[in-house]
């Protein structure tokens, strides 16, 4: 137990949803800690065109507004900070604190006591708490401070007792300054992040490790489920495994403990071999199988033993695979959701379109239609739509090319569509543009063409619609019938 004491940066990362950022600065400014030996600072995200959420000062802690969130993420703003207080060599070891969780008026005095020598990198404990007196929130309550019970005082507290390394909890670690030096980063935004910022320290001798003692708790409304998904711990597992026949035993342990799976999955593989082994669909011996479970249950019993669960623990315990299931299709759906927004935004911020009213025959009648000019990425459409029917144009580089294509492919159905480009009327005009949109119209300038030629657009029409056939053919017999020089 370390008894000097250290200065202590407390750093947070925080924005307007966090609503209990007020709490956790509160009981800050009030720890048993010397308040010479620590300070807070907040680092917040302002979301554009917003005014400031909190003062400059609350509770004794600074606050620092990031003026560009778009540009600086969490792991960005808070390195960047980071890297201008390490110069000045002020502190000694920087805390990490997530804006939804809450502390123990001697959090900062426990976090000190661990930092015993240098490359220390701690990562704590975390409870469930709540405040919502409905059922559901009470039940989910019970079964993650349950679980949660039951990982801190086996599995977390085992690596401890053997010096593994542990995955850093982003918001509850404590990281020496020469190894914030060391590694000139923060890489803690995400489980995926996470899971290769503890791998990448550990890689290098800078074993992060669990401490009890760093207690914090978050409201089960809060509770994020999530961890690192599948795709990140193989890809993590492929890079360090050539690497492993030169490092330390403990990081070897803590390369192949990624590929863990979680109790739900191992339930599921486990009754599907049981089940196969049953009807001789493998050529495992059940036996092999059953005593593979009985094995499995026992040690289970062994860790609820030694976690001092009582019968109602015990009972929401078996709930968590159901409980984890929800929460963590919870998460995915989020994703996907979030995903989908993602590209719709995307799309909208590179596609342009307009729709304009357009008249088409089918050679007895005139029928209303509709025609969007879309623009995407540089390239055009033509999209026509009457009633249920849809056609699309091919991409071309000018809109009179895409208009062009749209009224061939109408054509060839049997429909005319009656707009400016196809009227033997119309005459296009070189205006400078790609997409040469503009022309004039003989008919609107007079049967002589004595008036000012009348400009109009590609996509434009009227009464006086004359297909260009027919056109050719008037324009032949009066050429045929002009007297000779």
């Amino acid at each position: 137990m370390n008894l000097k004491e250290n200065k202590l940066c407390v750093v947070i990362w925080a924005n307007s949803k966090h609503k209990r950022l007020g709490e956790l600065l509160e009981t800050l400014n009030n720890q048993t800690y010397s308040k010479q030996n620590y300070s807070v600072h907040v680092i917040a995200q302002r979301e554009k065109d917003s005014v400031n959420y909190l003062p400059e000062c609350v509770y004794g802690a600074i606050v620092h507004y990031i003026e560009n969130p778009e540009f600086f993420s969490k792991d960005k703003a808070v390195s960047m900070f980071v890297e201008r207080l390490l110069p000045e060599n002020k502190f000694d070891a920087f805390v990490f604190l997530g804006a939804d969780r809450t502390v123990a008026d001697n959090y900062l005095e426990m976090v000190n006591k661990n930092i015993y020598e240098e490359n220390t990198i701690l990562t704590g404990k975390l409870d469930v708490r709540t405040s919502s007196k409905t059922w559901f929130y009470k039940l989910k309550y019970e079964i993650l401070n349950a679980h949660q019970h039951f990982v801190n005082n086996t599995v977390n507290i085992s690596r401890r007792m053997f010096e593994l390394a542990q995955v850093i909890d982003g918001n509850n670690c404590a990281i020496t300054s020469d190894v914030l030096e060391k590694t000139g980063r923060i890489c803690f935004e995400t489980r995926n992040d996470e899971l290769k910022y503890s791998l990448f320290l550990a890689s290098n001798n800078l074993k992060p490790m669990y401490c009890p003692f760093m207690s914090t708790s978050v409201d089960v409304e809060n509770f994020d489920a999530s961890t690192a998904n599948l795709s990140s711990r193989y890809s993590l597992f492929k890079y360090y495994v050539p690497l492993l026949h030169k490092k330390p035993w403990y990081f070897i342990e803590f390369v192949f403990s990624t590929l863990k799976p979680g109790a739900l999955f191992a339930l599921i593989v486990y009754a599907a071999l049981l089940y196969s082994s049953f009807t001789f669909l493998t050529g495992i011996g059940f036996k092999y199988v059953l005593h593979l479970g009985v094995l499995g249950a026992f040690s289970t019993l062994t860790g609820i033993l030694a976690a001092a669960l009582n019968i109602k623990s015990l009972l929401y315990l078996f709930l968590y695979p159901a409980c984890s299931f929800m929460l963590n299709f919870k998460v995915v759906t989020k994703k996907i959701s979030l995903k989908g927004i993602q590209k719709q935004i995307h799309e909208d911020e590179n596609v342009n379109s307009a729709t304009v009213n357009s008249i088409v025959s089918d050679g007895r009648k005139d029928l209303i239609c509709k025609l969007d000019l879309v623009s995407e990425d540089g390239m055009r459409k033509v999209v026509f739509r009457f009633k249920k029917r849809r056609f699309v144009s091919d991409a071309h580089l000018r809109m009179y090319d895409a208009m062009e294509d749209i009224s061939r492919k109408l054509k060839s159905k049997g429909f005319i569509l009656k707009v400016c480009q196809n009227c033997g009327h119309f005459e296009s005009c070189q205006d400078g543009t790609v997409d040469l949109l503009k022309g004039t119209c003989k008919y609107k300038s007079g049967p002589q063409n004595i008036e000012p030629a009348v400009q109009t657009l590609i996509w434009n029409t009227c009464q006086g619609f004359m297909p260009q056939k027919i056109s050719n053919i008037i324009n032949d017999m009066a050429n045929k019938n002009k007297p000779s020089n």
